[in-house]
């Protein structure tokens, strides 16, 4: 993650000689850079630390979820020793099982044997991050492979409100909201056992609406993804290759956004917003 960040910084300096106008992060992420909150982790802990997969299909049991030791303490401060200063916490991953007592969907962290479903996963996160002086965020997967309405205007209802709950402050204040770009394929539904699509991302999930909704609740989040925040520069590991033609967009506001799109230092484009990468970076 600190690479991503890294690489952000760089690239604006850069940016100021390649273009006419020099991108920079939103509002929030500037200050919040500015702030010193330059090191970010991420915790994936669920269904899937138990079933040994990456991605669970959503027909997972949520009694699969039974942690005998756990100490949201023990791993929070370890992060913070670590140098991290902001964890964003996965609240729910691609199976759709929800590491909170939502009201939304039966598989949630309240119908496992943990804490004879009394526990509350992302509170408890919540809490040792405020006690170690963390910033704490949250990660909520759009795709949701437990989900039977998936794909269906249904399904986005089901979404936001999950949404909603782990924003509207009964964990506090959320310094960053992530969103994944895994959306649609196969999974269980319900039992269809299917392979299912959804189009344009973000015109299913209402991604616009979505997001402003959060901005009300959270007026100082920065948003991963959803079209609307920071993302990976080229791929997952921070790399953007000289050849890759990724583009950049900057969205100060909505006059000021522009989309910078990354060329080789050789290049003869006579784009004004290319960003020349030399072929060592």
């Amino acid at each position: 993650m600190m690479r991503l960040i890294v690489l952000s910084v760089v690239a604006a300096a850069g940016f100021a000689q390649a273009a006419t106008a020099r991108p920079v992060p939103d509002r929030n992420l500037l200050e919040r850079m500015r702030s010193g909150v330059d090191v970010i982790g991420i915790v994936h802990f669920g269904l899937n630390t138990f079933t040994d997969r990456e991605w669970g299909y959503g027909s997972e049991s949520p009694d699969d979820f039974n942690p005998t030791d756990f100490s949201a303490d023990q791993i929070v401060k370890a992060c913070r020793d670590g140098g991290i200063k902001g964890l964003v916490v996965v609240a729910k991953h691609h199976d759709g099982f929800c590491l909170w007592p939502t009201k939304t969907t039966e598989h949630n962290v309240s119908k496992s044997r943990w804490m004879d479903g009394k526990g509350d996963y992302v509170g408890a996160m919540e809490k040792a991050c405020r006690k170690f002086g963390v910033k704490f965020g949250v990660y909520c997967s759009p795709w949701d492979r437990n989900n039977a309405a998936y794909a269906t205007p249904e399904y986005v209802k089901t979404f936001h409100a999950q949404v909603e709950e782990l924003n509207d402050g009964r964990y506090g204040e959320i310094f960053e909201m992530w969103f994944d770009g895994a959306n649609g394929g196969d999974g269980y539904y319900g039992g269809a056992w299917e392979k299912r699509s959804i189009g344009v991302a973000r015109k299913y999930y209402k991604m616009a609406e979505l997001l402003a909704r959060v901005r009300e609740l959270q007026p100082q989040v920065c948003f991963f993804g959803g079209d609307r925040g920071f993302t990976w520069p080229g791929n997952e590991k921070g790399e953007v290759p000289p050849e890759s033609g990724v583009r950049v967009t900057t969205a100060l506001s909505a006059s000021t956004r522009q989309t910078f799109r990354c060329v080789p230092a050789g290049s003869t484009t006579r784009a004004r917003t290319a960003i020349r990468v030399p072929a060592s970076s």
